[in-house]
């Protein structure tokens, strides 16, 4: 299993995908104030990635 990282946007703000095996494992998003990082959220809630299974590089989320 090796992982693949993709940087997005979720939402509006900048983010990260985590991919293994064809599925998401994670998401993060990073809240941006004034050019810096003023928040970050991490989801690994299998029941909320679901919404992420259709993911595709070519796509923000």
């Amino acid at each position: 299993m090796t992982p693949t990282v993709r940087v997005v946007e979720v939402n509006g703000q900048p983010g990260i995908v985590v991919m293994a095996d064809g599925c998401t494992q994670s998401v993060m998003t990073f809240e941006i104030v004034d050019g810096l990082i003023q928040s970050i959220y991490t989801m690994r809630n299998p029941d909320k990635l679901k919404q992420f299974a259709s993911w595709s590089n070519n796509r923000d989320l």
